[in-house]
């Protein structure tokens, strides 16, 4: 089974923020190791052993390739949850999905709770939340209909693209054993 768009993606952005956030601190701490063991050196040497000045700038600048890269993950994220309703890339179609959730927010990012306050509400945005095969849970954004007919708990087949759920159709089967039996 192919695996469902974006793990990968997602994957890489974490990497890219969590390694910049690690690198800031370390950037700052090789600073202060630097500036105070080239001064240390330089009082030590009486102004003849300038050495560890020579290296004052790596300091600085894995500071500033931390930020970089926490700057450029926190805008790429936010640019792509701006625009989930593209769909990228080829249609998924997921077998054995399971319904963990779904929730619907207003644009001032209210949760919405009945049905009258979809119509009412200003450009509400609805998600659902997929367990798959793997264990992997993923929430995906989708359009009002699609919303309306994964009901939660239920098994089924998604359609997805991108960050899009393109369509769900739930599995309807037998129960195995009656729930009162022996």
């Amino acid at each position: 089974m192919k695996r469902p768009p974006g793990a990968k993606y997602e994957t890489k952005l974490a990497i890219l923020l969590y390694g910049g956030l690690a690198l800031i601190p370390l950037g700052f701490l090789a600073t202060i190791a630097v500036y105070a063991g080239g001064t240390l050196r330089l009082v030590a040497s009486r102004g003849e052993d300038v050495s560890m000045y020579l290296l004052r700038w790596v300091g600085p600048m894995v500071t500033l390739v931390g930020m970089i890269m926490a700057g450029s993950a926190l805008y790429i994220g936010l640019r792509q949850a701006r625009q989930p309703r593209k769909g990228e890339g080829q249609l998924f179609r997921v077998p054995n999905v399971v319904v963990i959730g779904k929730e619907a927010y207003d644009k001032q990012l209210r949760r919405l709770f009945e049905d009258w306050e979809f119509v009412e509400s200003e450009s509400p945005r609805f998600y659902v939340k997929f367990q798959f095969s793997d264990e992997e849970i993923r929430e995906y954004e989708t359009s009002l209909e699609t919303f309306l007919i994964c009901g939660e708990g239920s098994r089924g087949e998604a359609l997805i693209q991108g960050r899009w759920v393109c369509g769900y159709t739930a599995q309807v089967a037998a129960p195995t054993s009656h729930p009162y039996a022996d």
